[in-house]
């Protein structure tokens, strides 16, 4: 699966494709930083905060390890069509301290002895293999192979994930950014107006009342420049969040300076994305393969059906002690 697509196609949902070359295409900022072994860069851009997450993301990880082990359950599988083999060995010491002499039975033969400590071992190995059992052991590979495919989709649908969110937090971000920049020039032009105000109030050209309005609306757009710093520092925290970044820590988001052609750029239409997710979006696959799996859990229940045809095999021999055959004798 083109991963690279997928994330194209995902922010341009948001930024449209001019915007979204704008961003990428600057040169990563260099590293300052480490936490947990990763680099941290001194400036975060779209492109940083996207490869940080891949790296560090606690669930993509997680996912991660998950499609490690169904690969281990496929191998486990595969394993159940060769025959078993096992060993076994049990050993035994007796020792009689008030008893002069002991008999005891080994086989055929019956041993005296006048030692008060007696031993005996016993071994023995056993294999077996199962010949058919309704091809149960089949289907249960190739659902495993499809769980395999299912887990490593799921790794795919998280890094999408994370990519998205992380997209749409760092363009909130821009927009915060430019409501911020909007509202400072919004408030020196009225704090020049208010200034104005002041020299004809004093020269008596307007009333009180006029200039009480212009005081008034240099309160208002004090106060809505800091709205927009809240909602700015409200969005770099969620990004810190995405990141699991420590949020006392001060986060500097690199802010694109994008031309005209970046913002007119025009968006793709909804077919050509409806299109472009069916081809590339992991979760449509990982149901077609879900759906595959359950009806293989359904043959594979359905082989409870026929009878299993196995072979199995065992040999076994022991040795005591006070015996006039040697160890080796005894076994063989």
């Amino acid at each position: 699966m083109n991963m690279m697509n997928v994330k194209r196609l995902t922010v341009m949902a948001f930024l449209g494709a001019g915007m979204f070359s704008g961003i990428s295409a600057q040169e990563s900022p260099l590293q300052a930083d480490t936490l947990n072994g990763a680099k941290l860069p001194a400036q975060w851009d779209l492109q940083s905060c996207i490869d940080y997450a891949l790296e560090q993301n606690i669930t993509i990880r997680k996912n991660r390890i998950a499609a490690e082990s169904t690969q281990i359950d496929v191998k486990t599988a595969k394993a159940a069509l060769f025959p078993s083999l096992s060993f076994s060995t049990s050993q035994q010491v007796v020792n009689r301290p008030y008893q002069e002499s002991s008999s005891r039975v080994s086989g055929s033969e019956i041993i005296s002895s006048n030692s008060k400590t007696s031993y005996n071992g016993n071994y023995g190995l056993n294999a077996s293999w199962t010949l058919y059992n309704g091809s149960k052991r089949l289907k249960t590979i190739k659902q495993e192979q499809l769980d395999n495919q299912v887990a490593e989709l799921d790794v795919a649908m998280s890094e999408n994930n994370i990519q998205e969110s992380i997209a749409q937090v760092y363009i909130q971000i821009l927009y915060a950014a430019e409501s911020v920049r909007v509202n400072e020039n919004t408030l020196q032009v009225s704090i020049a107006q208010r200034d104005r105000g002041q020299q004809l109030l004093d020269a008596g050209s307007i009333a009180k009342s006029g200039f009480a309005q212009l005081e008034a609306q240099v309160s208002t757009d004090r106060y809505q420049l800091v709205t927009a710093q809240a909602t700015l520092q409200d969005y770099k925290l969620q990004l810190k969040q995405l990141l699991e970044l420590d949020g006392e820590n001060e986060m500097n988001v690199y802010l694109p300076a994008l031309s005209d052609e970046n913002v007119l750029a025009p968006l793709p239409t909804k077919k050509d994305v409806y299109v472009s997710a069916l081809a590339f979006r992991p979760e449509i696959e990982a149901s077609k393969l879900n759906v595959e799996a359950s009806e293989l859990g359904i043959d594979i229940a359905k082989s409870g059906y026929f009878p299993t045809v196995s072979l199995s095999a065992g040999i076994g021999t022991n040795h005591t002690s006070g015996s006039d055959f040697t160890f080796g004798e005894q076994v063989k």
